[in-house]
């Protein structure tokens, strides 16, 4: 695997977009691999699915459908998670909302550019790296705090929050169900909610990779150095309920609680949609959406 690059499983039927999709990732030093038929790209995914990165699908493929192969890929634990973009000459809000549901939560409308080609993959590796980073986390945590029945913790830092989610996971019968949520509601609560990242303004930080700078240079000034996420735990005997609650404006939560079609091929904004779809029983904004409650049954 080339090193900070992603290995991509390109899906496809049609030799002359398969040519100029793998040109266009190879152009940027991404490892490709190839499947024609969905039967094969199962086959390589369940044997080599540590090497695979992203799948990127075309919509419609001959001798079978794209949501049949993420139906089996969803019966996998080991193929669960990676990152699916279909690619669609049909951007139709049920058509987007039908791969949604399978669990494809990205997509690229023909015709489009290498530019749009390439900010869906990356932001389909990055979480991609970032599940594998987080799994990783799971497996460093001690088990004992499973005997956790309450807890309260703060934190302020991207870096905490991280570490939080996948410490706080431990305490869930299925770590890896929640992990992912957890960490992107703790983000959302750091970035959106403390530090008052807009929805555009990540959009366009996101595009010349200059996130992870904005947010350090705002935890250094004064109107947000001191504020905090709180998070509150409790564990009973038929459910696991936890409380993120920031210090920001709060936001008009309704608007991401689905993936929007109008939001599809952004470079973000898919987080809270997937926590909500993925890991939890039950999501709840109160208040002006600065408190979510997330609900596991047991």
């Amino acid at each position: 695997m080339v090193e900070n690059k992603a290995n991509i499983l390109i899906v496809d039927d049609d030799l002359v977009n398969i040519e100029i999709v793998q040109t266009c990732l190879e152009d940027e030093a991404y490892q490709v691999d190839l499947s024609l038929s969905v039967q094969d790209a199962l086959e390589l995914l369940s044997s080599h699915s540590y090497a695979i990165d992203v799948v990127l699908f075309n919509r419609l493929m001959l001798g079978g459908s794209d949501f049949d192969v993420l139906a089996e890929m969803k019966k996998i634990p080991s193929l669960q998670y990676i990152p699916v973009i279909i690619q669609s000459v049909q951007a139709q809000k049920d058509e987007i909302q039908e791969g949604v549901n399978a669990g494809a939560f990205y997509y690229l409308a023909k015709p489009f550019s290498k530019g749009e080609l390439l900010s869906v993959v990356r932001t389909a590796t990055k979480d991609s790296q970032h599940y594998r980073k987080i799994q990783g986390l799971l497996d460093e945590t001690y088990h004992s705090f499973t005997l956790l029945s309450s807890g309260s913790f703060q934190f302020k830092t991207v870096k905490d929050a991280v570490a939080l989610a996948g410490l706080i996971a431990r305490n869930y019968p299925h770590p890896q169900k929640v992990v992912t949520g957890i960490r992107e509601l703790f983000l959302n609560a750091v970035e959106h909610g403390n530090l008052e990242i807009t929805y555009d303004e990540k959009t366009a930080l996101n595009g010349y990779f200059g996130l992870h700078e904005e947010v350090e240079r705002r935890l250094a000034l004064p109107e947000y150095k001191d504020r905090e996420v709180s998070v509150n735990l409790v564990t009973t005997e038929t459910e696991i309920i936890l409380t993120i609650c920031d210090e920001g404006k709060g936001f008009n939560c309704q608007d991401y609680l689905e993936v929007s079609p109008c939001r599809i091929m952004d470079n973000h904004g898919r987080g809270i949609a997937m926590a909500n779809l993925m890991s939890f029983d039950s999501l709840t904004y109160e208040g002006c959406g600065n408190r979510v409650v997330a609900m596991v049954k047991l």
